[in-house]
């Protein structure tokens, strides 16, 4: 079943109370219908949707379910250029903190002769406004990528493989600064802790698949088959490396024992990058990439 086309046709926005329960009332549904336990927990106000039972499991898969808003910068993620991210993540914080500065000096300056209280009110106001508009005020109706693609690819395991060696959790809130998956590990740290989980986020577009994997997970007894699975691809250039080496910033990064996978288009200066997301040009993925992860996926799990 394409579960892509399902998803992104009736639940194409999930950031609102009402748009996120009816998405999960449907994958209990789905889940319960495969033979899976299925349940929404409950961590810290974030409602993340638990397939299977976790404390059996060995290998947890996990993506994040809710959906960004529309932003005024793309999302560009460079999963093998630690420093490119940083300078961009902090370089877009600091023309917001550049803009409120000057904005708050006029005010300051022009009503209030200075006054340094009121410079600071006024620069605290306008960075947060700015950080409102531009990262968290509009929706997004288009979320192919970010993160249909990793649900997608769950949903399709989910119907597919019945094992009590896995186990799948959708999160809540990773837009929102990863809440959903920080909430999971702290009620469920003694459970967690060992499990290797693998998170799935953005696999929709780009023939180059990254594997960011944290120490402990390399250690893991499933890692070195995790890799034999995927290493020989005819169609896909695929990647291995360690959280020294690479960076991914998502839900992978709430577990000791981690891996996070995205899909990524390399540029003529071979940088690996994934673009477009959190913009409404996030409007396209490969099937395939889809197809690819999951009959990998499948072939791992028959293995374990």
């Amino acid at each position: 079943m394409n579960y892509f086309e399902e998803i992104n046709s009736r639940f194409p926005v999930r950031r609102k109370d009402e748009q996120k329960r009816q998405f999960r009332d449907y994958i209990n549904q789905k889940a319960k219908k495969y033979g899976y336990l299925s349940k929404t927990d409950n961590a810290d106000k974030n409602n993340n949707i638990i397939i299977g039972d976790i404390e059996k499991a060995e290998v947890i898969f996990t993506a994040h379910y809710d959906t960004p808003a529309t932003a005024i910068m793309p999302n560009l993620m460079m999963p093998l250029n630690k420093g490119l991210n940083y300078i961009i993540k902090f370089g877009y914080y600091i023309i917001l903190a550049a803009i409120a500065i000057v904005a708050a000096l006029l005010i300051a300056n022009n009503f209030f002769d200075g006054n340094s209280f009121f410079f600071l009110l006024y620069y605290g106001l306008f960075y947060v406004l700015l950080m409102y508009l531009t990262v968290l005020c509009f929706t997004n109706k288009n979320n192919y990528n970010d993160n249909t693609s990793g649900v997608s690819c769950i949903m399709s395991l989910v119907s597919e493989i019945n094992s009590d060696k896995v186990a799948f959790v959708l999160f809540d809130n990773e837009e929102k600064g990863l809440l959903g998956s920080k909430a999971h590990n702290k009620k469920y740290l003694d459970i967690m802790k060992d499990k290797l989980v693998i998170n799935l986020d953005c696999i929709g577009n780009g023939n180059h698949f990254i594997f960011v994997s944290k120490e402990k997970a390399m250690n893991n007894k499933y890692y070195s088959l995790l890799k034999e699975t995927f290493i020989i691809s005819e169609k896909y250039n695929v990647i291995f490396v360690s959280d020294k080496e690479g960076i991914f910033n998502s839900d992978n990064k709430s577990f000791e024992t981690s891996i996070g996978l995205s899909a990524c288009s390399k540029s003529k200066k071979n940088v690996y990058y994934t673009g477009r997301i959190h913009t409404n040009k996030d409007n396209f993925i490969d099937l395939d990439n889809i197809n690819y992860v999951t009959n990998k996926m499948k072939d791992f799990i028959e293995r374990i």
